[in-house]
């Protein structure tokens, strides 16, 4: 079972959704307040934003996870770490689909379908590979360090890793490119109340 790693990681970020939406689901006033100051601002953002705003801020909010998994994946000890991620990410996502559905229900559901979920597939996905990516490095390096282990030329190594990470970036553009055409060309369809 050559693909653990990506099924591992999918499900964190599957199980890191779940959280967040049970977290938003019922949430007391004050809850509610935190959420709508934590939430609040991307949704009424989004109408208001520049497509190269909304370009750069979808980049930015997804860009430190990925360089996060690259530098979890230089250490060792990284591979303990890089789980994490997904789920982060994933509580991240349900916190905001449980709160648009919360506080606005369907108009909120459509939202979250056309401006939130559609983009984000892509930049979960580059950050999903880039976790499996940092992981295999992670406990590659891990490896070199017991004895009797077979010697792995790591310049070469280091190099692909690198291109890939690389790539991983350059689908985090594409993303966050699809994220500012989405919202430019759906958000003026929303109006929230309280937002």
């Amino acid at each position: 079972m050559g693909n653990w790693k990506m099924i591992l990681m999918a499900f964190l970020l599957v199980v890191g959704v779940i959280i967040g939406t049970l977290i938003s689901r019922d949430p007391s006033s004050e809850q509610l307040s935190q959420l709508n100051g934590l939430l609040g601002g991307f949704v009424s953002g989004r109408s208001s934003q520049s497509v190269w705003g909304t370009f750069l801020y979808s980049l930015l909010s997804t860009v430190p996870l990925v360089l996060l998994a690259f530098l979890l994946g230089l250490c060792a000890a990284g591979a303990f770490l890089i789980p994490i991620i997904p789920l982060f990410r994933g509580l991240g996502l349900g916190l905001s689909l449980g709160y648009l559905y919360q506080t606005q229900g369907l108009q909120g559901i459509a939202f979250s379908v056309l401006i939130i979920i559609l983009p984000a597939i892509l930049s979960c996905m580059a950050m999903l590979l880039a976790c499996c990516e940092s992981l295999t490095y992670s406990v590659m390096l891990c490896g070199q360090m017991l004895p009797n282990s077979k010697n792995v030329r790591m310049w070469p190594e280091f190099k692909r890793y690198m291109i890939r990470f690389l790539a991983f970036l350059a689908l985090l553009c594409i993303a966050a490119l699809v994220d500012a055409i989405f919202s430019a060309s759906f958000s003026r369809f929303f109006t929230f109340e309280g937002v």
